[in-house]
């Protein structure tokens, strides 16, 4: 989103909320526990790119200036505990992100949209949607899913803004085959291997026994 956009849906439509909850926590997995706490109503994102947490939401009251001034400024952030292992800003390549991170997936190529949807005095609703691509990030994910993209919503007065992304492009385990292709592979090995080495062990077994019959029906004919 834009500066001047934000600026202006800020002004209009919002007031930020204090986010001193947020402020007080100093890594990322003690800024986003508190997303999944029922009991805690501050929801906070992680800035990777300044290293601070900011107030994403209020769970009770959401505002959206509250978003605006929080991770709408941060150029790469995460509301997910699981993001913090893969560290972006950290593991700036393939080889780095995927090496010994079963739970970080590359993201080659991805697509990013924000939709406001603003309720104006006689006109109704009106929805905008804007899109930014970004590329080279290490993201939470798995081998099958790919990242794991949660979507947010937040709303507040007379504006809601939906937050999604979606990966077009993506490794894990390996840089050289995109996809889920790896992670189909480990698994039909898992599951036929052992059955391949039942039947191995099956033929093998019946073979050994063939020749012993065999031997012994030659003994009694002598």
């Amino acid at each position: 989103m834009s500066y001047p956009l934000a600026l202006a849906l800020l002004l209009f439509f919002a007031r930020a909320t204090s986010g001193n909850y947020c402020a007080q926590q100093d890594d990322c997995s003690s800024c986003t526990r508190a997303n999944t706490d029922d009991g805690e109503d501050s929801a906070c994102a992680w800035c990777f790119s300044t290293g601070k947490c900011k107030l994403a939401y209020s769970k009770s009251e959401p505002k959206v200036g509250d978003w605006l001034t929080g991770p709408g400024t941060c150029p790469v952030y995460t509301t997910s505990r699981a993001t913090c292992k893969c560290q972006p800003t950290k593991y700036t390549t393939c080889e780095t992100c995927t090496k010994n991170h079963p739970g970080c997936v590359w993201v080659k190529n991805a697509t990013s949209y924000v939709t406001t949807i603003v309720q104006l005095p006689l006109f109704g609703p009106r929805t905008t949607t804007l899109k930014h691509t970004w590329e080279n990030l290490c993201w939470a994910g798995n081998g099958i899913a790919g990242p794991n993209f949660a979507q947010t919503e937040v709303a507040g007065n007379d504006i809601k803004m939906v937050f999604n992304s979606t990966a077009h492009k993506w490794c894990w385990g390996q840089c050289g085959v995109e996809g889920p292709a790896i992670a189909w592979i480990i698994v039909a090995c898992c599951v036929l291997g052992p059955c391949l080495l039942f039947c191995f062990f099956r033929v093998l077994y019946s073979c050994i026994c063939g020749k012993s019959t065999l031997r012994r029906g030659g003994s009694g004919m002598n």
